[in-house]
């Protein structure tokens, strides 16, 4: 119960409202350090998802997306970033009314340019989960 409590104050803290799916593997995977790989069109590695809470990681989901919305020109206020690979990229759900629920690779090797510093890789977090192995 303390795990929603910490999405829902993370929520109205930020005027953000995750897709329920998302919220549910938070709530499942706690404090766990989950990392896998994925395929979608390629193979991608997640090093971590980053957690609500505190954990072993360098970063919580709030410490992340905090630093990286300090700058809109690079990492925009309506995306938030759900876990990293080994090279310092993330992976990132769209909260826009337009891409609600999108999950995205953001390429920080790209982070000045618009056109390539995001790849699209699912529809919704929910198709994202099925491809995890």
């Amino acid at each position: 119960m303390q795990i929603d409590n910490e999405i829902i104050r993370f929520e109205d803290k930020f005027s953000l409202k995750l897709p329920k799916s998302y919220k549910d593997f938070l709530s499942t995977n706690k404090k766990k350090m989950v990392s896998c790989t994925f395929s979608v069109h390629k193979s991608y590695f997640i090093n971590h998802f980053y957690q609500i809470e505190n954990t072993d990681l360098p970063y919580t989901l709030e410490e992340i997306n905090v630093n990286l919305w300090e700058d809109p020109h690079i990492f925009p206020a309506y995306c938030i970033a759900i876990g990293t690979d080994s090279f310092g990229n993330f992976y990132c759900i769209d909260l826009s009314s337009s891409n609600y629920g999108q999950v995205f690779f953001f390429d920080t090797e790209f982070y000045d340019e618009e056109d390539n510093k995001f790849t699209t890789i699912c529809k919704a977090f929910e198709e994202f989960k099925e491809h995890l192995f």
